[in-house]
């Protein structure tokens, strides 16, 4: 059986320090084909040089973006925003399915977490994810693949067509994650 998260009520987070701005119109168009987007945020520090396409993404699209500045020097705090935000949504929105955006294995648990809950998880990342975060949810396209395809593979996953984990599509093995309460 295929995860099946077409209708869905969805928010879709991105790292921008992780998943290249090209990528966004890209999810969005798969996302916005076959579920309700409920939120799509966007975290990152957007004042430094190297994420100023994103601003250029936010006025082309239905996008938030969620401002995170660097605290301390060199250490990024999008991820902790990110996992912060899934969480409030978790339990204070009527979010069915997630979708992370992020090359970073800090996102295992939160993935975990959310199918734990009875939420619908896909992560797209760099194709060097850690295998955690990739295997944590539901479904995983690398965002390389997501490029070249154009979002075939996506669309397929979200209408319950194909399973992807990494670059093979496979049937779903979803085995919920045991929750502390």
């Amino acid at each position: 059986e295929y995860l099946v998260i077409e209708q869905s009520r969805t928010a879709i987070l991105i790292n921008a320090e992780d998943i290249p701005h090209q990528s966004v119109p890209i999810i969005y168009s798969a996302f916005k084909t076959f579920c309700d987007i409920r939120i799509f945020r966007i975290f990152g520090n957007f004042s430094k040089p190297s994420l100023s396409d994103w601003l250029r993404v936010s006025r082309l699209l239905p996008v938030e973006l969620a401002m995170a500045p660097d605290n301390t020097h060199g250490k990024s705090s999008a991820d902790l925003a990110l996992a912060l935000d899934a969480m409030d949504l978790l339990f204070n929105g009527d979010i069915e399915s997630f979708c992370l955006c992020s090359s970073g294995s800090d996102f295992s648990r939160l993935a975990r977490t959310l199918t734990g809950f009875g939420k619908h998880v896909i992560g797209i990342g760099g194709r060097s994810s850690c295998s955690s975060f990739a295997v944590s949810c539901e479904s995983f396209i690398p965002v390389q693949d997501l490029l070249e395809d154009h979002g075939v593979l996506l669309s397929c996953v979200i209408r319950g067509e194909a399973q992807a984990q990494g670059q093979a599509a496979a049937p779903l093995r979803r085995q919920p994650a045991r929750v502390r309460r």
